[in-house]
């Protein structure tokens, strides 16, 4: 899971404990990312730092799919559940 708050952001709560509050909601999941975004509004994906922000996802998404396939690739390990 990876989520981005711009740190300019008004519809939204960011500042230092939203990530943590963020974050909690997400428990199970077995990557979590969540960052603020320098020099950006609510919509991210426009303005001066779009461009830093969508290759930061895909960044994430090769990181995920990396981790996947190696995880795929692993031999059993005793005690891991297939």
């Amino acid at each position: 899971m990876r989520y981005r708050l711009g740190d300019h952001e008004e519809v939204w709560s960011p500042g230092p404990e939203a990530p943590a509050d963020i974050a909690s909601l997400f428990t199970a999941s077995p990557r979590t990312r969540i960052n603020e975004q320098a020099d950006s509004g609510h919509n991210l994906s426009l303005g001066h730092s779009a461009r830093a922000y969508h290759l930061n996802v895909l960044s994430f998404v090769e990181e995920c799919a990396v981790t996947r396939e190696a995880d795929i690739a692993a031999p059993p390990r005793e005690g891991r559940a297939e």
